[in-house]
């Protein structure tokens, strides 16, 4: 969600300024945001190393320490 919204406030704050239709910018910062949510979902936090992995991996590729996978929300 804090991605969704910086992406939102940056091309709202760029078509205020005049340089471009604020809809537009809008509208850009909102599928920004988005298409980041969606690749942010597929990542979870390493417990040991705190560096971004896969939600199944039970393996961290940075620190080699075994974790285990998300249960699926779904």
């Amino acid at each position: 969600m804090k991605r969704y919204l910086i992406s939102l406030f940056i091309f709202v704050l760029m078509g205020l300024n005049g340089y471009g239709c604020t809809p537009l910018w809008f509208a850009g910062g909102a599928a920004a945001g988005a298409v980041g949510m969606h690749v942010f979902h597929q990542y979870r936090e390493c417990p040991y190393c705190k560096k971004n992995i896969k939600k199944d991996a039970t393996v961290c590729p940075y620190c080699q320490k075994d974790v285990k996978p998300l249960e699926d929300s779904n």
